[in-house]
């Protein structure tokens, strides 16, 4: 799409510099916050290795540093290995974290994974509960692994509703409150009281971390401190397929504003993104442009002051690298124009697939995939001040199936950076696209962690 058809925002007033901005961008990760030594490595068996492996991520410890890693993707979606069974008794969680995902995201220096987190029940009591406990092993589990994870907290309430059923009931909206102060309280950096007692980091005080955040351990083995410093507040909530019944900015902002009270009453330090917003090129009245939903909650009475950073997901299907450089100007001039100018922009799903054509759409294969991800990063990287962008994730670690098996091919099982696993133990087989993503990740230098909006 040229910028003929596109409609722009008039450009908004200067930004003041931002110092914690970095000149490049690659692939960013934004919070991760711990001393992480990871070993690179290539695939296994007879797969294909990584030509450039480069020396292991080095970050430094928790809020005694003001820098960070800046490169991050998401290879590992918790909505996709750990997933939700009912059984007798009630909701069984079902605990499945393969350690050849984590493996995958070290090797490349990607150690930030960004997955769902679907609060089930409300209440303090121990059975009420449950879904933190379950969470907490993913989160202790992918730390005992160097990865931090991005929480995104969608659907709520009882686990009775399907994800994107929004909380539009007054209650509904207390219980998702509540969930995000709980999940806050047990998996934020440890802060304690003028008495001492702990009002955030529980998982990390029961796993024998120090204050300053040495000393983890889980079940015996070492554990680096990586508590979850921002919170990602629903997902595409510009679409009807993840926000029931259409998109409704006035009621998705209600929703935010009580989530990140829950959040900050926990940890008062806590980062707040808006959900990811879907491409779509013209609004309907089951979707809408990410510009658009965004000018509407901006326009509402606290809107511009709801969140930290924005968030919009683009893939290869949407446009060409600078259609998407012209999109991300289009998202940051309404930010200027709408009192939101100190918010930043994550990415929170990128990528591109290599599946072949579907749907009138150009033939596509793993060359493709690397050549647009490629422009992509190189494009973010010369706009990475001027735009504030902030973490910029790619999505996924690997295909769902490979082609032609599930006899529904679907675009986006095949944006992996990884080929699917044929069968269990098979060697991981990484694409030309894990290469770019790597090679980006360990030249990368340090991005401030940008501080929360109090306004």
């Amino acid at each position: 799409m040229d910028d003929a058809h596109r409609k722009r925002a008039p450009t908004g007033p200067h930004r003041p510099a931002r110092r914690w901005i970095p000149a490049a961008l690659g692939l960013v990760l934004v919070l991760v916050l711990a001393v992480v030594a990871l070993a690179a490595g290539g695939g296994e068996g007879g797969g294909r290795t990584l030509a450039a492996k480069g020396p292991s991520l080095l970050a430094v410890l928790g809020d005694r540093s003001p820098s960070v890693p800046r490169f991050g993707t998401t290879p590992w979606s918790l909505e996709r290995c750990c997933g939700l069974a009912t059984g007798d008794g009630g909701h069984d969680w079902r605990i499945h974290v393969d350690e050849r995902e984590l493996e995958a995201m070290t090797t490349l220096g990607l150690p930030y994974a960004r997955g769902f987190v679907y609060p089930c029940v409300t209440g303090a009591d121990t059975e009420a509960l449950r879904w933190l406990d379950h969470y907490g092993e993913v989160i202790a589990r992918a730390a005992t692994n160097g990865v931090q994870v991005l929480p995104v907290l969608e659907q709520g309430m009882d686990c009775t509703g399907a994800a994107g059923d929004p909380p539009d009931e007054p209650a509904e909206r207390d219980a998702m409150r509540e969930a995000a102060e709980h999940a806050a309280r047990r998996f934020g950096p440890i802060r304690r009281a003028a008495g001492g007692q702990v009002t955030s980091g529980e998982l990390w005080v029961a796993a024998g971390c120090r204050d300053d955040g040495s000393g983890c351990r889980w079940r015996g083995r070492p554990m680096d401190y990586l508590p979850v410093r921002a919170w990602q507040v629903w997902n595409e909530q510009n679409s009807a397929g993840h926000w029931e019944g259409g998109p409704d900015p006035e009621a998705y902002l209600r929703m935010l504003v009580e989530t990140r009270a829950g959040l900050r009453a926990a940890d008062p330090e806590a980062r707040v993104v808006a959900g990811g917003l879907a491409f779509v090129p013209d609004s309907t009245a089951r979707s809408m442009t990410p510009s658009e939903f965004l000018e509407r909650v901006l326009d509402l009475p606290g809107g511009s002051c709801a969140f930290d950073s924005a968030a919009v997901h683009f893939y290869d299907r949407n446009g060409t690298p600078a259609e998407l450089e012209r999109h991300l100007a289009d998202v940051r001039d309404v930010l200027d124009d709408g009192g939101a100018a100190e918010a930043g922009i994550w990415l929170t799903e990128l990528g591109a697939s290599t599946l072949g054509a579907e749907d009138g759409e150009a033939a596509r294969g793993e060359a493709s995939q690397a050549a647009w991800l490629e422009e992509a990063l190189g494009r973010l990287a010369a706009r990475a001040a001027d735009l504030d962008l902030g973490a910029v994730l790619h999505f996924g670690w690997k295909d769902v199936t490979a082609r032609g098996l599930s006899g529904n091919d679907v675009y986006y099982e095949y944006t992996g950076l990884y080929e699917s696993l044929p069968y269990e133990g098979a060697p991981l087989d990484p694409k030309p696209a894990a290469e770019i993503a790597g090679t980006a990740a360990r030249a990368a230098t340090a991005l401030p962690l940008a501080p929360p909006r109090h306004c």
